[in-house]
């Protein structure tokens, strides 16, 4: 049996079992098919699919599509699916799964249009308990119903059908209740019957198509072929049944019209029955088509002067494949005589285009006829769509005004964008002046210009003289006799003429009208000018007649005396007295004759940084004669303390300038009072005006540069010049690092003050990993309340030629009093970096027997630093010597040498023990057998804060001094402020003298509490002061190495020991957890610049005891 024969045989089994089971159960179950491969989700962002991750697959059960996801063993949250059919997703469903009692997740599917073989697309996408996503892309599967498993619904009764179709042939098992208003009944026999179904004579436009049987078979006979149809639009609300008509050679033929079915467009379904001789209704086949063709027709881009438009066609859809997109264009006028059918291009974007011509269309204008037509290579053509356009342009035209002459008593009209619905005969222009009505109308023929427009001049000595405003319309004779009303303009021939007041003399009372600008061309007879003052109306009216001067002005000479000797405002008409006795106002002027003198007081450039502004005083006019202008200036703040009389200079525009330094007034900034006085030549002095100006505090600011650029050592200088610092200057910050490797390099460096009042820092590369390439460098201003405030930046090239690793070492700080010195590796150039400095160091006394190799550890500027005693190189004096050693890059350079001579008169590192009330009653015995292990000396615990005082402090003192060990005391800091060091340094001094200690008793500050890290040093600055003005000199700070700026730990901490002495600090750091040896401590020799260094906290020294704090004295000031 072949593989196709199997298929058909298991599908036909599969549905005669679903067949018997439905008929048990009382309802059919439909024969569907799922055609889909089970699938493994893979983790999102993964590429390779790992089948642990749980399997999705869907399947058929009881007639309906099953979606199920197997976790194999995770843990998953949720199960969500997407699933749609079209490619736009437009029909995506979002559906959950649910998880079952039996540990998998699984929702059943109902879709849209359950009649209806389709492939679906689905997505997966699962979340664990871990958050993380798995998911499943580009799944599909096929669901292919059987054409008859799924029968029309029949006015109210129900049919239910399940059958196995294919174009040939078909195994078909129906059962069915009895239809409404069907005499056939249908029972429940497998039958063979088969026929295709074929469409054809698809008319899109019309809405109509034929359904063409052929092929028919039934072994029980075909007494009539029955076809429902139905559009999917709103189900089957629209179902029509239809008998086929048999035609010649024996095929069956239906002729479908979308009027019988709602007219609807879209998708039609079609199905296929015989009713055989027993009157038994077996379903066949079943199809379907569209009736979407599409067509959108518009116009585009119509050009009357050419002639020409547009047709576009969009949305060019339809299920038949279309051969050509055809136009026939016509005009309205006379038929179709002037038809011509185009052939339309289609366009990049889709759409469709033809140009039309009115040159092919008889040059015919009006209204066009447009249609829309495809031509099918599988159908006839039918008629899409249709629609009309013009190609007669708007009557138009543009009346305007121009050329006015109002000398002449002329104007033009022009008329431009002529356009006449009609042959045009003539343009006729109207024109009239509006007084007394048109009883000057004149018609005007307008002249055609070379440009294409008409013009009309029109004069007034054609309208009797008149001035005033004329209307001018505008109209189109056409050649037929019609006139029609195109538009309306208007204009003034107003009389012309300036009147200007001149040569005002405050002190004269005096001043001159100036009249310009007159037509002598109008009939002027004189030219009138009557003045007044504004006080008491025009009781002081007086008409003048301005005489004619050389240049072609008229002139009045007004003084106030004849104006009953008025100040004040001043008003003036302009009258022209027509040679026909009519008097025309023409304009207007004012002017004021003051009797106090007058001037503008205002605030100009005002500079912020350089704390000035300027004081303008314009609009100047003095009564009398000016003797100077003087300005008093002052600021709010302090009343008058810092007035300054300032004389302003004239300017060349008659204006007067002064210019206000803040200097001059205490620097003030804020409200300054600006006051103006004139003084004049006969000894009186008057004030004018007051204002007042704001000058706000300076930005702060800076400049600065780079000098000094040294390609040898890759070294700058970057100097600070122009700097503004409105709350005080701090310091300046610049912080510095190179491009290479972001910030790894930065170093912030502080700016010293130079002579010159500039600031300076020097940047090398060694400081900056002997990077080469650019640097960047930021400067920021600390001010005196603490702000920082960003200034300014810039960048550096850095080079260097030097290549060779090289240093300089020296010996320095040699105390022969205890026996040490200091080894200093300076001017240290590696380009490629230190890995780390090693300084061998031996006494010339019996060789090298005593070389100890030193490591140094990098300083704040730069340099190296090692610290060397005597009793680590067992107490040898003489010459010692040094060498250097620097590793870069892998490999070891020797980089100099140096010796110094070197004694001691004591012994340096003792060791002492710090106690408090933690390790307990402390009696001489237990005190003599600290010294039995090599102890000598004891810090007790004072006090703490201002409140606390150690309770076991006087015993503990006692009988250390018993023991004759050296006694030191602390107090535990909790100060944040200066008050508060302050405080407690008054409540330390108090407990001390309580006790009865000597002024002369080593007193340590203990500061470790994180918050005593702010202002830390000015408030250890106000501590020492105070201690010191109590009487006690003898002082040291105890530390953690954290807390100090040289600590060796590649970082700063926030105590600047400069300010101190390091010589000043009892230092604390454990190399190892449970401490080591006072031996071991001793040749480790940590913080040996420092007074001392606590090395452990866990020195085990009274059996059944607490721990002890260990220290080795560097200097003897807690042992001697």
């Amino acid at each position: 049996m072949g593989i196709g024969e199997k298929k058909l045989k298991l599908r036909k089994c599969m549905y005669l079992a679903s067949l018997f089971a439905s008929l048990i159960c009382g309802h059919i179950v439909q024969a569907d098919t799922i055609i889909a491969e089970p699938a493994y989700l893979i983790l999102q962002g993964q590429s390779e699919k790992i089948e642990s991750h749980g399997q999705f697959s869907v399947h058929l059960e009881g007639g309906q599509v099953q979606l199920s996801f197997d976790p194999k063993g995770q843990n998953f949250e949720t199960v969500q699916i997407k699933i749609w059919t079209l490619n736009d997703r437009s029909d995506l469903l979002e559906l959950p799964l649910e998880l079952d009692k039996h540990g998998q997740f699984a929702a059943v599917f109902h879709p849209a249009t359950p009649s209806i073989s389709k492939k679906y697309f689905l997505e997966v996408e699962a979340l664990d308990q871990n958050q993380s996503i798995y998911e499943l892309k580009n799944y599909t599967f096929d669901w292919q119903l059987d054409p008859t498993s799924v029968s029309p619904q029949i006015s109210e009764a129900e049919t239910r059908n399940s059958v196995t179709t294919s174009e040939t042939s078909s195994t078909v098992d129906t059962v069915s209740e009895t239809p409404a208003k069907e005499s056939s009944a249908v029972t429940a026999i497998a039958e063979a019957a088969s026929g295709n179904l074929t469409i054809q004579n698809q008319n899109l436009l019309a809405g109509t198509f034929d359904i063409i049987i052929s092929n028919l078979s039934s072994s029980t006979g075909i007494r009539s072929v029955r076809v429902p149809v139905w559009t999917e639009e709103n189900g089957q609300d629209d179902l029509q049944w239809y008998n086929a008509e048999r035609q010649l050679y024996g095929s069956y033929r239906v002729s479908i019209d979308k009027k019988n079915h709602k007219n609807g467009r879209g998708s039609y379904q079609i199905h296929l029955y015989y009713v055989d001789n027993a009157n038994k209704t077996i379903g066949v086949a079943s199809t379907q088509t569209t009736l979407s063709t599409t067509g959108k027709l518009s116009i585009r881009n119509v050009n009357y002067s050419a002639g020409t438009f547009d047709v576009v066609i969009e949305e060019v859809l339809s299920p038949n494949s279309i051969q050509s997109v055809r136009v026939p264009v016509w005009t309205s006028q006379d038929g179709q005589d002037d038809i011509r059918w185009y052939t339309a291009n289609q366009q990049a974007d889709g759409s469709y285009k033809v140009t039309v011509d009115k040159k092919n269309h008889k040059n015919g204008s009006g209204e066009y006829n447009v249609h829309l037509y495809y031509d099918f290579n599988n159908a006839p053509t039918q008629g899409i769509a249709a629609t009309k356009t013009s190609l007669s342009p708007p009557t138009s035209g543009t009346i305007s005004v121009s050329n006015l002459d109002l000398s002449k008593g002329s104007f033009d009209l022009t008329i431009s964008n002529v356009n006449g619905a009609k042959p045009l005969k003539a343009i006729k222009v109207p024109v009239w002046t509006e007084e007394k009505g048109q009883d000057d109308l004149k018609w005007y023929n307008a002249q055609y210009q070379s440009d294409g427009s008409y013009k009309v001049t029109v004069q007034s000595a054609n309208h009797k003289n008149g001035l005033g405003v004329y209307q001018a319309h505008l109209y189109y004779q056409y050649s037929d006799g019609s006139m029609e009303g195109i538009g309306t303009t208007s204009t003034s021939l107003s009389p012309q003429g300036k009147i200007e007041v001149a040569n005002l003399n405050h002190q004269a009372g005096s001043f001159d009208l100036v009249v310009s600008n007159v037509s002598d061309s109008i009939g002027i007879d004189s030219i009138k000018v009557p003045v007044w003052t504004e006080a008491g109306g025009q009781d002081d009216i007086r008409w003048y007649t301005a005489s004619k001067q050389s240049n072609g002005t008229y002139k009045v000479r007004i003084e106030k005396s004849n104006h009953k000797n008025e100040s004040g405002v001043y008003h003036a008409h302009l009258y022209y007295e027509m040679s026909n006795g009519q008097m025309i106002g023409v304009t207007t002027a004012n002017t004021r004759l003051l009797n106090q003198s007058e001037a503008k007081l205002s605030i100009e450039n005002i500079d912020r940084q350089a704390g000035t502004f300027e004081v303008l005083i314009s609009q100047v006019i003095f009564t009398s004669e000016i003797q100077s202008v003087r300005v008093p200036v002052w600021t709010e703040t302090g009343g008058q303390d810092d007035i300054q009389w300032y004389e302003a200079t004239r300017q060349n525009d008659g204006s007067y300038r002064v210019k206000i330094d803040s200097k001059n007034h205490k620097n003030g900034r804020g409200n300054y009072q600006v006051h103006l006085y004139f003084n004049y030549k006969n000894g009186k002095s008057e004030g004018i005006r007051t204002t007042q100006a704001t000058l706000p505090e300076a930005l702060p600011a800076a400049t600065m540069s780079i000098t000094n650029q040294n390609s040898q050592t890759g070294s700058f200088d970057v100097i600070i010049n122009n700097i503004t610092a409105p709350k005080g200057l701090q310091s300046l910050q610049i912080p510095v690092w190179s491009d290479k490797d972001g910030q790894d390099d930065i170093q912030w460096y502080t700016a010293t003050k130079q002579v010159d009042g500039s600031y300076k820092v020097s940047v090398e590369a060694k400081n900056h990993k002997y990077d080469e390439g650019t640097y960047h460098i930021h400067l920021y201003l600390r001010q005196d309340d603490g702000s920082s405030v960003g200034l300014a930046q810039t960048r550096s090239n850095v080079t260097f030629s030097r290549k060779n690793v090289s240093a300089r070492i020296s010996i320095q700080n040699i105390d022969n009093t205890y026996g040490y010195f200091d080894v200093a590796v300076s001017d240290v150039f590696a380009p490629a970096g230190v890995s780390k400095v090693q300084v061998p160091v031996w006494s010339e006394v019996n060789g090298q027997n005593d070389i100890i190799w030193y490591e140094a550890y990098r300083q704040a500027n730069g340099n190296y630093h090692v610290t060397v005693r005597l009793g680590n190189h067992r107490y040898e004096t003489g010459t010692y010597h040094a060498h250097a050693y620097i590793e870069s890059n892998g490999q070891t350079y020797g980089v100099g040498a140096t010796n110094a001579n070197v004694n001691f008169s004591k012994k340096s590192g003792q060791a002492f023990v710090d106690v408090s009330s933690h390790n307990g009653y402390l009696s001489v015995a237990d005190y003599n057998a600290l010294k039995v292990q090599g102890l000598s000396g004891v810090v007790v615990k004072l006090t703490e804060g201002t409140s606390y005082f150690n309770p076991l402090a006087l015993d503990q003192i006692k009988n250390a001094q018993a023991a004759d060990l050296k006694v030191s005391v602390y107090h535990y800091s909790h100060f944040t402020s200066v008050a508060t060091a302050q405080a407690e340094a008054r409540y330390f001094v108090a407990a001390a003298k309580r006790l009865g200690l000597p002024n002369s008793i080593l007193m340590i500050n203990d500061i470790e509490e994180e918050k005593s890290r702010i202002n830390v040093n000015a408030n250890m600055q106000a501590w020492e002061t105070e201690m010191k003005g109590l009487g006690y000199q003898n002082l040291m700070h105890y530390a953690g190495a954290s807390w100090i700026d040289v600590n060796g730990l590649g970082y700063a901490g926030p105590i600047q020991t400069s300010n101190f002495g390091i010589s000043n600090f009892w230092i604390a750091q454990y190399p190892y957890i449970n401490g080591m040896p006072t031996d071991q401590a001793r040749r480790m020799a940590m913080h040996i610049s420092a007074a001392a260094w606590q090395f452990t906290s866990r020195a085990n020294l009274l059996r059944d005891r607490p721990f002890f704090d260990m220290n080795i004295d560097y200097t003897g000031r807690f042992t001697q």
